[in-house]
This record gives C-alpha cells, structure tokens and sequence, in this order.
C-alpha cells in the first residue's frame, strides 16, 4: 500500500509574500536594523548582513596576520571584526577628503 503524498515545503508562499497580507494602507513596521536603530538597541548578530569578498592573496594574508595577533592579546575577533576595525579606521583617516564620509557615524 502506498503512503499518501505530503506537501512538507511553503510553496510559493516561501518566495514571494502572498498579496493582501499586510492590509490595505498601512505601512510595514520596520524589521532588523532599521527596527533596531529606531528602538536605540545595539544590533545583534542577526542584524548583520553576509557578503562574500574576494581578497588578494597578500591582503589575506595580512587580515590573518592582524587576527591572529588580536587573538594573542586575549581577545576573541572574527574576520569580519577585524575588517569593521580597519574599515572605521580608514573611514577616520579619510573623512577630511571626502565630505560624505564625514557623516558616517560608527554603530
């Protein structure tokens, strides 16, 4: 005897949000950062965005240099806390060139 068929997967509603869920008129409530900075909240690891980036082979190298030396001063930092360090400081050292620079505020 065969075993009936289940459907285990959204569907289409796993895709696209199905029209005349968010009613007529109203306005979405903010999700994830935008919630967050409008709340005064830190961001928390969910509010992070993924990327992938493609690095020269010295720059890796140096990216690791740099993590692992943090690491021997006892703290505990990612790649990706690395970049944000060197990232804010080169936003500091450049924002007397650029004036859009200049408004950016480290979170």
């Amino acid at each position: 005897m065969a075993k009936p068929k289940r459907s285990g997967g959204l569907g289409r509603d796993g895709f696209f949000k199905p029209t005349g869920e968010a009613g007529a008129g109203e306005a979405a409530a903010p999700t994830g950062e935008a919630a967050a900075v409008e709340a005064g909240k830190p961001l928390s690891k969910a509010d992070k965005v993924r990327l992938t980036v493609t690095l020269y082979p010295q720059t890796m190298s140096a990216l690791d240099v740099l993590r692992v030396e943090l690491r021997k001063g006892g703290s505990r930092v990612t790649y990706g806390e690395v970049l944000d360090e060197a990232l804010w400081a080169l936003i500091e050292k450049k924002a007397a060139e650029l004036p859009a620079l200049a408004a950016l505020k480290k979170p």
